[in-house]
């Protein structure tokens, strides 16, 4: 418009259009050669020109010529930041995610670019750019990943799932849509089935996006197939997926029976926190937990006296087993210590502070419990 004011070039006045864009429908379109259709709705765009403002009071008709040439330059704008991007994937910089934060943090660029960016890669057909593409967005920072990039990205889940098909991009489409969450649940077959993978890196991203996109008891038996992978990092994603569970991941109780024995030590430490967080529902895991009290390794103790902590009233029969910790060097240790009391507290509902010759005294006169379990043990664990 060479800087004259959009009223002189169509009123014929110099002065301001005075628009309230109620008066305008339809479909503006952008064709460019080699380059996918653009459209925007006439009565959905982001921002008025500079010389077209609302007003109040006997609004004016804004030549749909006014509109529309500014429909085009937002557009062309759009082609040249999206070709940017697509630069950036087909020749990876370092710093791509700063790049990310600084447009997107920039009120004349959209997080709807990288959408565009990503399905134009796609639709190219070049998996090594793809996969850069995939990559680059499931790796930008929380800070700049908002609900809206979410939102854009979100209608082509279908699209990045197709992805998943070739093993080239797999993992990276997995793992972008881990972050969409539960709005990408129509993928959630496309990730089933990579769950069967032959790579272990596959199987882990595919057992962490099930998690985020259908976070209830369904996914249960393919978490707790999970527990059985031969593969550690994917063992661990597994029962990190059943402690988000929680008490919906009760029909895995068994199976972390098991886990608690893991020769991992973050899988073992997973399956108690797993067991904690299921609560009451884990009580048939209570002659597991009681065993593991006398462990040699203190922090092993203390895990399986949260778990019976969150069990509650239903594991009174460890209370004996609880009791005789007292007697044993484990519980010189200030963390057991006071777990045990906690733990106590929360089975009996009992309030007899951190005294312990108060509970043996409860234990021996007021608790039909039967005696301990295991001996006192010779071992420091401080």
């Amino acid at each position: 418009m060479d800087g004259e004011p959009l009223g002189a070039k169509y009123g014929g006045a110099e002065e301001d259009i005075c628009y309230t864009g109620a008066d305008m429908t339809g479909t503006l379109t952008l064709q460019v050669p080699d380059h996918r259709t653009l459209s925007a709705g006439a009565d959905a765009r982001r921002d008025l020109p500079p010389n077209i403002y609302l007003c109040s009071d006997n609004p004016a008709s804004a030549p749909l010529e006014a509109v529309a040439s500014e429909a085009l330059l937002e557009g062309m704008i759009g082609i040249w930041a999206e070709a940017a991007i697509l630069g950036t994937w087909r020749q990876p910089i370092r710093d791509y995610a700063e790049m990310y934060r600084t447009m997107l943090s920039d009120e004349e660029i959209e997080g709807s670019l990288l959408a565009s960016a990503l399905m134009e890669s796609l639709e190219r057909g070049d998996p090594a750019v793809s996969r850069q593409a995939l990559l680059d967005l499931s790796e930008i920072p929380s800070s700049t990943f908002s609900r809206e990039v979410r939102d854009d990205l979100v209608p082509h889940a279908e699209a990045i799932a197709g992805a998943i098909a070739d093993p080239l991009t797999r993992d990276a489409a997995i793992r972008l849509l881990r972050r969409l969450g539960t709005e990408a649940a129509d993928a959630l077959p496309a990730i089933i089935e990579a769950l069967d993978d032959d790579n272990p890196e596959v199987r882990y991203e595919a057992t962490g996006a099930l998690v985020s996109i259908s976070p209830d008891a369904k996914i249960v038996p393919h978490l707790v197939d999970a527990l059985h992978d031969p593969a550690p990092d994917v063992r661990r994603m597994g029962a990190m997926g059943l402690v988000e569970l929680g008490g919906d991941a009760v029909d895995a109780v068994p199976a972390l029976i098991d886990a608690l024995g893991d020769d991992d030590q973050d899988v073992s430490r997973l399956s108690f926190e797993a067991l904690a967080a299921i609560g009451p529902g884990a009580v048939d895991a209570v002659p597991a937990l009681i065993d593991a009290l006398g462990d040699s390794d203190w922090h092993v103790c203390e895990r399986s006296l949260e778990a019976l902590k969150a069990i509650g009233a239903d594991a009174m029969d460890a209370v004996p087993a609880i009791i005789s910790l007292m007697d044993t060097a484990t519980f010189g240790n200030s963390i057991v210590r006071h777990t045990v009391f906690e733990t106590l507290e929360a089975i009996t509902g009992e309030d007899l502070d951190d005294d312990v010759n108060a509970w043996q005294e409860w234990a021996r006169t007021g608790a039909p419990v039967p005696a301990a379990t295991f001996a006192p043990s010779p071992e420091s664990n401080n």
